[in-house]
């Protein structure tokens, strides 16, 4: 193909252990995963609010990892033996808790420590008995962005976020207001973050929005071939449905309803197959 509006895509096949016949993408495709706004309204305005805020030390926070194609984080597969085979695990043999374990790891004097508010917003899900407080952390540890990952194994053109422990990262927690909303606060605890210089965020919240949020996201992987270090972007409407956009300001102020999911906007990714090529 020809002419001065295209441009040339290079495809990818393999035979990956993802639980799929051999196929092909476009590898320079960079997918978008959805958060659920409307369900998990914590778990988006602590994405929403994090990237921001790390694409201020590029002067501009639209270019936070993870915000759009162009500003991508990349995908780092879990070297759980149990689960994977060699060719679908990291170059660096990075095990599935290291990256956790130092952000959100509870031992020692900069170990998570739940915030007592949450268990208030805990109250109003499904499983309230079940459900406990647990530890959100942005960039996703299953990336190269993640905070947990020495700067070391960067791959090429990426940007380390390492910190020492999740104690550098900006402390938030969720809650419920006296009017049954859900909010996101910053945890008093802790030093007032330093703004122009984050690199990433630890957040107290409920397991069933924390995981809730990311369930979906193997699914999204295999769906992509999503291999070692491939790009992808995070999407979170928190303005869509009705958050202020001044998240570069020092206070965010946002209020979340429970939506309808009919009225979430077109502009979401489609969940069509777009970087998927036909298959082998």
């Amino acid at each position: 193909m020809t002419g001065d509006n295209l441009f040339q895509s290079k495809s990818r096949c393999d035979f990956a252990d993802i639980g799929l016949p051999p196929g092909c993408v476009f590898q320079e495709y960079a997918p978008g995963y959805t958060i659920k706004s409307n369900e998990f309204p914590a778990a988006a305005a602590h994405i929403y609010l994090i990237r921001a805020k790390m694409g201020l030390k590029n002067g501009d926070g639209n270019t936070g990892p993870g915000t759009n194609p162009f500003h991508p984080l990349h995908y780092l597969p879990m070297s759980d033996k149990a689960e994977h085979k060699d060719n679908q695990r990291n170059a660096w043999d990075r095990g599935a808790n290291q990256n956790p374990n130092k952000i959100c790891g509870r031992s020692g004097q900069y170990g998570f420590q739940p915030h007592g508010l949450t268990k208030g917003a805990i109250k109003q899900y499904a499983h309230p008995k079940r459900d406990v407080a647990s530890c959100d952390e942005y960039s996703f540890n299953t990336t190269y962005e993640s905070a947990g990952m020495p700067a070391s194994m960067m791959p090429s053109g990426v940007t380390s976020n390492e910190v020492a422990n999740g104690a550098a990262c900006v402390q938030t927690y969720e809650g419920k207001a006296a009017d049954g909303k859900i909010y996101l606060r910053d945890d008093g605890r802790c030093p007032e973050p330093d703004w122009q210089n984050v690199s990433c965020g630890r957040s107290s919240m409920a397991l069933s929005v924390n995981s809730g949020a990311m369930r979906p996201f193997s699914a999204f992987a295999k769906a992509y071939r999503m291999l070692d270090q491939d790009p992808f972007y995070v999407y979170a409407p928190l303005a869509d449905i009705g958050c202020d956009e001044a998240v570069l300001q020092h206070v965010v102020e946002c209020e979340i309803t429970d939506l309808d999911p009919d009225l979430i906007p077109s502009s979401a990714p489609d969940a069509r197959h777009s970087r998927v090529a036909p298959r082998l």
